[in-house]
């Protein structure tokens, strides 16, 4: 009950916003060793993180790089222009390579 009561205070917080643009680099383990909860956790973080740093053309990029036994990158900078349709691929991304 105490890992999932972090993670429901952790997903209702707010991050507060980022003025200045940036070029943000998440590194997510996709590896057989990270649990379910961590998984979620994992998840919440890269999303508010993105949230918080407003991407959008002429500010901030973001990109997503899976790790286990080797790196892969699954978004690059230029893929996404609006934080809202990063925030959905790596939800996706993260949940095909979980399921695996």
């Amino acid at each position: 009950k105490i890992k999932n009561s972090f993670y429901l205070t952790f997903s209702f917080l707010e991050v507060p916003a980022c003025e200045t643009p940036v070029d943000i680099a998440f590194l997510a383990d996709s590896s057989g060793s990270i649990s379910r909860i961590n998984y979620i956790k994992e998840k919440t973080f890269i999303n508010a993180v993105a949230k918080s740093f407003v991407i959008d053309k002429g500010r901030s990029r973001a990109a997503l790089v899976l790790f286990s036994d080797s790196a892969s990158v699954k978004i690059r900078f230029s893929d996404h222009t609006t934080t809202r349709s990063f925030q959905v691929i790596p939800n996706r991304t993260i949940d095909l390579l979980f399921m695996l």
